[in-house]
């Protein structure tokens, strides 16, 4: 037998329809039953990959090298053996199946970038809502700021604008208290009668025989009688007060004034009382939750009258500002406040 022969003889059969390895003898593959079978041997041949414990029929169709060598050819023991384990081998877990392959790709997933889109929008909806809200809440609770009133405006030019405080004041949160003047003994008070308040006092005024120049004279009903300062110069920053001696509150929302000095009865041919003493130019309200009102009163002798936005006060401060200068005296008259 020639060399070639005995290799043969001695090799292994090929299936050359599905690879198996057979013995070298074999006519037909008993595992796919083609009958075309190659033997020989080879020291490098790609013979098919040998399924192991962990792999799946489904999952795998590769080959990988194998070196056989003439002077290595397996024995027949070996390769009966090797074909028993093969046949009674069975895969532990059945392959994963194309069912479930269609079933979990059907199933949504979010990527990264659908997250961080959804955040944005989500966010974006929160700012929407907040400022909407806000806006029907500014609408429907907003306070209700009244446009000025005629009364308001009434004084024309001489009209100067209250303390923003008089506007937001609420008259439910507002404690009526008295000033701390009330309680200095050195201001004389004077009772007052048919009168929007009880009581009056100013910080300063004069009283001379003739003249009788005190508190209560500008809040009698009588513009002749008068209130004049009672200290040196002009009498700018003087107040007179009127209040209720009780803490009670009234409602004030006018003034009316009769400026300078009023009495005819030492007016001469060559001598105005009104002229030759001072009269008020500019004067402030003050009110007891202290917001203000400041007028300018025109250099005549005529009733002039002032309208504010109402409030509820225990008292009233009437304060000097400018004045009209007297020609003769310094001496700042007031001939009469009243409060309506």
């Amino acid at each position: 037998m020639s060399n070639n022969s005995q290799r043969s003889m001695s090799g292994y059969a090929v299936c050359d329809s599905c690879g198996e390895i057979l013995p070298p003898t074999a006519t037909f593959c008993p595992n796919c039953g083609s009958r075309r079978i190659s033997g020989g041997v080879s020291r490098e041949t790609e013979l098919p990959y040998q399924y192991g414990l962990d792999d799946d029929d489904e999952m795998l169709r590769v080959s990988i090298p194998r070196r056989l060598y003439q002077d290595s050819v397996p024995q027949e023991a070996d390769r009966a053996q090797f074909q028993r384990d093969y046949e009674e081998y069975e895969p532990s877990e059945e392959p994963y199946p194309d069912e479930q392959w269609e079933e979990d790709a059907a199933e949504p997933y979010l990527n990264v970038p659908m997250i961080g889109m959804l955040a944005a929008v989500a966010f974006l909806a929160v700012v929407l809502l907040v400022t909407f809200t806000g806006l029907l809440s500014s609408f429907f609770y907003r306070e209700d700021i009244s446009a000025p009133s005629e009364q308001d405006i009434a004084g024309g030019s001489s009209a100067v604008s209250s303390d923003a405080s008089s506007v937001t004041s609420d008259e439910k949160s507002v404690v009526h208290l008295l000033p701390e003047d009330v309680k200095n003994d050195k201001y004389v008070k004077y009772s007052l009668e048919n009168n929007k308040f009880s009581t009056a006092m100013a910080s300063s005024y004069i009283s001379e025989k003739r003249t009788h120049g005190s508190t209560d004279r500008a809040f009698d009903g009588d513009p002749e009688t008068s209130w004049q300062d009672g200290v040196k110069g002009y009498g700018e920053g003087e107040w007179l007060l009127a209040y209720n001696s009780d803490g009670s509150a009234v409602k004030v929302s006018s003034v009316t004034v009769y400026n300078g000095y009023l009495n005819p009865q030492f007016n001469t041919e060559k001598k105005d009382m009104y002229l030759v003493n001072s009269r008020v130019s500019d004067f402030t309200l003050e009110f007891d939750d202290g917001s203000t009102e400041s007028f300018t009163l025109l250099d005549e002798k005529e009733a002039q009258t002032f309208h504010f936005k109402e409030r509820k006060t225990c008292y009233v401060r009437f304060t000097v500002g400018d004045v009209y200068k007297g020609t003769k005296y310094k001496d700042t008259c007031i001939g009469e406040i009243i409060y309506k």
